[in-house]
C-alpha cells in the first residue's frame, strides 16, 4: 500500500492531513493504540512545519508519502514528510530533561521528544532544498 498526500502548509489543512493518514493506516489494520501514536506524531510534525518552516507570507506545501512495509511477518508504516521550508533537523534537537523541575526547563522540545519516543525509527536528510523526515512504526 502506498499513498501520497499533498496540500499547502497551513493550519487550516491539518485535519485533512491527519484524516488522510488515519484512513490509510486503518485500512492496513493497525490497532487504535498504534493509530493514536502515529496521529500524535504526525500532528506534531505537521504543526511544526506549518508554524515554523515557511515565512508568514510564503506558505509552501507539505507532501507526505505513506507506505506499508511487510517483512518477516511484521507490518510497518513508513511516513515521509517533505517540505521546502528552512533547514530543520529534528535529530539535532536535544530531548528535554524530563527529570528537571518544570519551572527550570526550557520552553519547547517536548513534541520532538514525543516523535522520537513514539516512533521505532526517525531519520532526516536535507536534499535539494527539501527537508525529508521519515518515521517508521510497527503496526
Amino acid at each position: 500500500m502506498f499513498q501520497v498526500i499533498r496540500e499547502k502548509a497551513e493550519l487550516v489543512h491539518l485535519n485533512f492531513f491527519l484524516k488522510s493518514i488515519r484512513d490509510f493506516i486503518e485500512k492496513a489494520g493497525a490497532s487504535e493504540e498504534k493509530i493514536f501514536d502515529v496521529i500524535l506524531t504526525a500532528e506534531e510534525i505537521l504543526v511544526n512545519i506549518m508554524s515554523y518552516a515557511y515565512p508568514e507570507n510564503q506558505k509552501g506545501e507539505i507532501e507526505i508519502h505513506c507506505q506499508i512495509l511487510e517483512a518477516d511477518g511484521e507490518k510497518k508504516l513508513k511516513c515521509v514528510f517533505i517540505d521546502e521550508g528552512k533547514f530543520f533537523d529534528i535529530l539535532q534537537k536535544e530531548s528535554p530533561d524530563l527529570s528537571a523541575p518544570i519551572e527550570t526547563r526550557s520552553v519547547g522540545g517536548l513534541g520532538i521528544h514525543l516523535v522520537k519516543t513514539l516512533m521505532d525509527e526517525v531519520s532526516y536528510m536535507r536534499q535539494v532544498d527539501k527537508n525529508i523526515l521519515s518515521v517508521v512504526k510497527t503496526i
